[in-house]
């Protein structure tokens, strides 16, 4: 009977030990790029004591059509925080060019990717109106050298960064 006892608290220790290791943290946001003007950086932080691999090829959800669950981006844009759409032009990138085709995350640490959207869009110089974008994003990630399989994040849509500013100057140009 000890031994069924013990047997039984040993195998809740080994339980409890596991829910409460810790867990791969993996944020991701978007915050502006100090160096372009339309510039934001899509960023993926490591809260984890493991090294990230992180598959960076994302296709262009944003043409239309069902968003499926490979790894992709769909860019929203606001207007007065109204959800509005741009046209992509002729050659719409079908894929998002990023340096390399994976990024390995050390723990405690992030990678940035510079994400140009005024290489693709035109925003107004001044404005009355606020402009602002967010990314609806797939992606996959997983521990670096491990057995597990990858963790795939589908439908996560990233915080919204302001691209242009109300502008008091044309306001009282206006008047």
């Amino acid at each position: 009977m000890k031994s069924k006892l013990l047997f039984i608290v040993v195998l809740f220790l080994i339980a409890g030990n596991k829910a409460n290791a810790q867990i791969d943290t993996l944020n991701v946001y978007l915050e502006k790029n100090k160096e372009y003007k339309y510039g934001v950086d899509l960023v993926f932080e490591n809260n984890s004591n493991d090294t990230i691999f992180l598959s960076t090829k994302f296709r262009n959800f944003s043409l239309g059509g069902e968003i499926p669950h490979s790894p992709g981006i769909c860019i929203y844009f606001y207007c007065n925080d109204k959800e509005f759409t741009f046209n992509w032009g002729e050659l719409p990138p079908l894929v998002f060019p990023f340096s390399k085709k994976f990024a390995l995350i050390n723990p405690k640490s992030e990678v940035k990717f510079l994400f140009d959207i005024g290489e693709y869009f035109k925003f107004p110089e001044k404005s009355f109106d606020k402009y602002e974008v967010s990314f609806f994003i797939n992606y996959i990630f997983a521990k670096y050298m491990s057995s597990e399989l990858p963790t795939n994040i589908t439908y996560f849509e990233t915080n919204r960064v302001t691209m242009v500013e109300p502008s008091e100057e044309t306001e009282i140009n206006n008047q």
